[in-house]
């Protein structure tokens, strides 16, 4: 069964900016935003890291390999876009913050390693912040970004995600 499912375009109205999208990695950024900070005691280890080009389902399976551990022992708040660079926060039952920060990996790096009582679980996020870099826009494009921007902000921009 598949979705047909249509948002509709809010500046149809309103001449666009041109550009491309997703030329580089680095156009297009993700910062995770925590719902809490790990409480610095606990049997489990929040970490952050930096990730690029690789899915999170996929660099848990690495760090897991890494650590000689199930992937069940780590967990995350939400699942962040492969071909970017993404910045969130996972959590790893029993693995000290020393050897998380130790770690060795091929597409991400740990950024910090604090220790907390429960389990990262599905949901435990704010939200996201998003960077997005488009490349090669119109000339005009600082004039013409205004009245989107204030129609945008004006009217809401819908979830097109889900809930």
């Amino acid at each position: 069964m598949s979705l047909d499912w249509h948002l509709p375009y809010l500046t149809d109205d309103l001449p666009g900016i041109g550009g491309q999208l997703r030329v580089a990695l680095e156009d297009f950024v993700v910062d995770e935003v925590p719902a809490y900070e790990p409480s610095g005691e606990g049997e489990h280890t929040f970490f952050g890291v930096e990730k690029r080009d690789i899915s999170t389902p996929l660099l848990v399976r690495e760090i897991a390999q890494a650590l000689g551990v199930s992937t069940r022992k780590i967990s995350y708040a939400g699942l962040k876009d492969a071909r970017a660079v993404a910045r969130q926060v996972l959590s790893a039952h029993f693995v000290p913050p020393e050897q998380l920060l130790d770690l060795q990996l091929e597409k991400a790096r740990v950024l910090w390693a604090k220790r907390h009582r429960n389990k990262l679980r599905i949901g435990h996020l704010r939200g996201n912040r998003f960077t997005i870099r488009v490349r090669d826009v119109h000339p005009e494009a600082e004039l013409r970004a205004a009245p989107i921007l204030s129609t945008l902000q004006e009217v809401g921009v819908p979830n097109g995600y889900g809930v």
